[in-house]
């Protein structure tokens, strides 16, 4: 009986593990696709703290976040957000010019 009892203890700890690992993902994906929309803001405050809530750095921004199947800088770009794609691009040490000219 002990053991059937441990048993199922470990199985709802592993279940409940699941789903709390599973609405965290989804919570980092909010956070992430609201920094998506911070790059289009054209406003860099929003973009920070849309980064700063989400725990991302500018350099992960760059190197990690696809937007709409875009790099950071070419989707902020993209939609005409100047200051937000020259505050990514001068964060991680890239020439936005040589950027814009590959679009």
């Amino acid at each position: 009986m002990k053991k059937l009892t441990v048993a199922a203890f470990i199985m709802a700890s592993i279940g409940f593990t699941g789903a709390a690992s599973a609405k965290l993902m989804d919570s980092k994906e909010e956070s992430l696709v609201k920094v998506c929309q911070a790059l289009t803001s054209d406003k860099p405050i929003r973009l920070k703290r849309s980064m700063k809530k989400a725990g991302v750095t500018f350099k992960q921004v760059e190197e990690g976040l696809v937007c709409n199947g875009k790099s950071a800088i070419n989707f902020a770009l993209l939609h005409d957000a100047n200051k937000t794609a020259d505050l990514v691009a001068r964060r991680t040490n890239q020439d936005l010019d040589a950027l814009i000219a590959k679009l």
